[in-house]
């Protein structure tokens, strides 16, 4: 028995970080873009971050961009090296915000409540929407 369908749905879990990060390449073309990565843990509400694809894109996103922030309220800072993990963004300062988890800290009446980190012509990604999302809904 050979379970494509089992197997097939993995190969697009495993490669999604891969899609996002050169859809966001490919419409960020400048380095110094600032971004601002929400999530990092492997699924919503949880600190547990093994198995996280947020982190393979993290990874990505720091070797092309000078600038990447990444925010988790709940995880330990100290608990990932080699990222700008923050405890609070900076207000009207991103150009992007990936929203890689949708943490219940993340939305307050159903409403992303991020969008004050981004300046005014800024752009969300929410990964659980497939895409870009328009401000003006927020």
């Amino acid at each position: 028995y050979d379970p494509k369908v089992i197997l097939s749905g993995r190969g697009v879990n495993e490669n999604y970080s891969n899609f996002i990060f050169q859809f966001i390449k490919e419409r960020f073309i400048s380095k110094k873009t600032k971004i601002l990565l929400a999530g990092i843990t492997y699924k919503e509400d949880c600190n547990d971050i093994r198995n996280s694809k947020a982190i393979i894109l993290a990874n990505k996103l720091i070797g092309r961009y000078k600038y990447v922030d990444v925010f988790d309220p709940n995880i330990n800072l100290a608990k990932i090296n080699n990222m700008n993990l923050v405890e609070k963004p900076k207000k009207n300062f991103y150009d992007l915000i990936v929203i890689t988890v949708r943490h219940k800290k993340f939305l307050k009446n159903s409403k992303i409540t991020l969008k004050k980190f981004g300046k005014k012509k800024s752009f969300i990604y929410d990964v659980k929407a497939g895409g870009l999302i328009d401000w003006k809904k927020f």
